[in-house]
């Protein structure tokens, strides 16, 4: 393989007009035509798949994947999936962002494909439920191209609650804590290292509030025995860009994205280490992931630093 160049998985590409332009404006949305601008740059290198169609102000769009990376299905993998609540048009921003950079280094960076020869990345910019049927084929992304792997991690990137950008991991619905806690303590000391002067805020999500339903306890359930998946959630603090801009609560989009351009840009340039850390952390899993001899030990530190929050 040509070092600077990197094939994706040989199997049927969809009808070339799903990438097309829309040609009325009024009948798409900005977010949806920038991924489809990417997909059309990166034909050569993603694998792109079109899951379904969702069908929205009397207008279809497809529910693309994008991957790229080894062929191997027991090589590590990293799923990047935002868009999940629609309105939260921020997180599918973050992810295409990372994607195109991730194109032009590609031209370049040799690291990067001999990274991509060990690891495979999943990409869904657009999930775009409350739609059900939305909903099931992003758990069957999961199943099939994250969870039966040996390892693998996913980013949901949203906006969501506080005043700060919080990284949340399962559960979601009890305060019980999840059985990988090793390895998520593991993943989080790596991370402080790596990134001392982050600040995301990393906990369960029940240290915040408790919430049924969530599909990241779901997909983290139904791990097949033995795999280790790590979901976690960007939850990317909406409350400061109301406040630093109060008028944003009489505007739809307003209550879950930055307005402003030049908080837009603070937000894509901020959080674009953290996809790459998460990126080079599944590359690298074989020399991190805590052995048996030391699980018991990480997770007694892991209680500690997390015990959950008594209910009042």
């Amino acid at each position: 393989m040509d070092p600077l160049t990197f094939r994706p998985w040989p199997h049927p590409p969809p009808d070339p007009a799903v990438f097309a332009p829309t040609p009325d404006a009024a009948a798409t949305f900005d977010e949806h035509e920038e991924l489809k601008a990417i997909l059309r740059t990166g034909n050569a290198h993603f694998d792109t798949q079109v899951h379904a169609h969702i069908t929205a102000r009397g207008q279809s769009f497809p529910l693309f994947t994008a991957s790229i990376g080894t062929q191997d299905p027991l090589a590590p993998a990293v799923g990047f999936f935002g868009g999940i609540h629609g309105l939260e048009r921020i997180g599918t921003q973050v992810i295409l962002h990372y994607m195109r950079a991730l194109l032009f280094r590609l031209a370049w960076d040799e690291l990067l494909v001999q990274q991509l020869q060990k690891v495979r990345l999943v990409f869904m910019p657009i999930v775009n439920p409350p739609m059900e049927p939305e909903s099931a084929v992003m758990l069957q992304v999961v199943r099939d191209q994250l969870a039966s792997r040996p390892f693998s991690l996913a980013l949901d990137c949203h906006s969501g609650y506080g005043f700060a950008d919080s990284i949340w991991f399962p559960y979601a619905r009890t305060r019980r804590l999840m059985p990988h806690l090793p390895e998520m303590f593991t993943l989080m000391t790596m991370l402080e290292q790596s990134m001392p002067h982050h600040a995301y805020s990393f906990e369960p999500q029940s240290n915040q509030y408790l919430l049924h339903g969530d599909l990241w306890d779901h997909a983290y359930d139904h791990t097949p025995q033995g795999h280790v998946f790590l979901p976690m959630t960007l939850e990317l603090g909406s409350w400061l860009w109301i406040r630093k801009n109060p008028r944003q609560l009489f505007s739809r989009h307003g209550i879950f994205n930055p307005i402003k351009a030049h908080r837009v840009k603070r937000v894509l340039r901020r959080h674009a280490d953290l996809l790459d850390f998460l990126t080079r952390a599944a590359f690298a899993a074989p020399r991190w992931l805590p052995g048996a001899d030391r699980r018991a030990q990480l997770s007694q530190l892991a209680t500690a630093h997390w015990r959950p929050r008594q209910l009042p």
